[in-house]
């Protein structure tokens, strides 16, 4: 899409803005509703370093997909980058979707 118009970038990156805010702040609530609560402080700590590192590995990971890809046209660096990065999305869906529905099963056995 940016290829289309310039505008395209900035559109985008609030949306990402919105969406990793969004995230993040959801993020913290789980961990003070799981929790106990003398491991509050710790649990919302240990989160924020995982998710510290997680950004800066992306960043390495993105430099290193760069890089080695010197040789190609930026349109297949582009592609492939946006590929890896949909599939470790497409990972973390996944994840979240087995997590919720242990979650549902979880409330449901407490129910019955």
């Amino acid at each position: 899409m940016s290829t289309l118009h310039p505008n395209f970038v900035p559109l985008s990156y609030i949306f990402a803005s919105i969406g990793f805010t969004a995230l993040s702040t959801s993020i913290s609530n789980e961990v003070t509703r799981i929790l106990p609560l003398d491991q509050i402080g710790s649990g919302i700590g240990t989160v924020l370093l995982i998710q510290f590192l997680g950004g800066s590995l992306g960043v390495t990971i993105s430099g290193l997909l760069l890089t080695i890809q010197d040789n190609f046209s930026l349109e297949i660096v582009y592609r492939n980058i946006y590929i890896s990065f949909s599939f470790v999305c497409i990972l973390a869906g996944l994840t979240y979707r087995l997590y919720y529905q242990r979650a549902k099963l979880k409330k449901q056995s407490e129910l019955v």
